[in-house]
């Protein structure tokens, strides 16, 4: 039905505090909010869906720093946070098959809580994955560890051979070589899977109340997947991007200005 009636308390404002019983949608617009009685008289003369929200509901939250894709990748990735042991991680790596481009991306392991009490190498991943590249990330978010596959694509014993951030022996990575392999996973994204990563982050988004955001250091290469997913309709959260510095320089020199997009995008 293109009318819907929502009745229940619902906080239209904060400051000045405004309370109503009902609200109008049509077309995916509001069109009144207020009584139920103007609401009962719509109603009757259209053919509207009456629906009970049964609670109390807010205005939409709006965040202003978001790394959607982040959220999208997180969502997808290998949840190790409850693993008790580096026997559990490679137990837990020999069944699972979900890659992210062409990668499997483990988040959230501890060696405090492993009872090895070490942190994790690279060696501990090539015993059971040595084919696909592969990168765990400590709970921190500023270490993580990457098998030799992933060590190999990347060249990081080259790149990085002289960096502290690097322990090439056993494949422990930190803060600036962690983004620039983030970086490179981005690369091996293709539209589908961006646009795969991009509605799950946006479906977890609106399900917290989240309605509005800053998409914070957008890389050139999320831009078609959004753009697509815009032109189709299939954006739910109205995203305000904030280019990465790259991708500003690159619409800088086509002339690209303020104020393009829509609603949504």
């Amino acid at each position: 039905m293109s009318v819907k009636v929502f009745t229940g308390k619902i906080y239209m404002s904060f400051k000045p505090l405004k309370v109503v019983r009902c609200l109008v949608v049509a077309f995916g617009r509001v069109i009144y909010a207020g009584s139920d009685n103007v609401c009962e008289y719509i109603c009757k003369n259209t053919l509207c869906e009456n629906i009970n929200i049964d609670g109390i509901a807010l205005p939409g939250f709006v965040d202003s720093h978001i790394h959607m894709d982040t959220i999208g990748i997180k969502l997808n990735s290998l949840d190790m946070k409850n693993l008790k042991s580096i026997e559990d991680v490679k137990n837990i790596l020999k069944v699972y098959r979900n890659t992210i481009g062409k990668w499997i991306i483990g988040l959230g392991w501890d060696q405090e809580r492993f009872l090895e009490r070490r942190p994790l190498t690279r060696y501990d991943i090539d015993e059971v994955s040595n084919e696909i590249p592969v990168m765990l990330m400590r709970i921190c978010g500023h270490l993580g560890v990457v098998n030799s596959k992933a060590m190999e694509i990347l060249k990081l014993d080259k790149i990085f051979k002289d960096s502290p951030n690097i322990d090439i022996e056993k494949g422990i990575v930190k803060e600036d070589i962690l983004e620039y392999i983030w970086r490179n996973i981005g690369i091996d994204i293709d539209l589908y899977g961006y646009r795969k990563l991009l509605n799950d982050a946006q479906r977890y988004i609106i399900k917290h109340g989240v309605t509005s955001i800053g998409f914070i250091s957008v890389p050139i290469s999320v831009l078609p997947a959004l753009i697509s997913m815009d032109l189709e309709n299939k954006l739910i959260v109205k995203t305000h991007l904030y280019m990465d510095s790259i991708s500003s320089d690159i619409f800088k020199s086509i002339g690209l200005k303020r104020g393009f997009g829509d609603d949504f995008l």
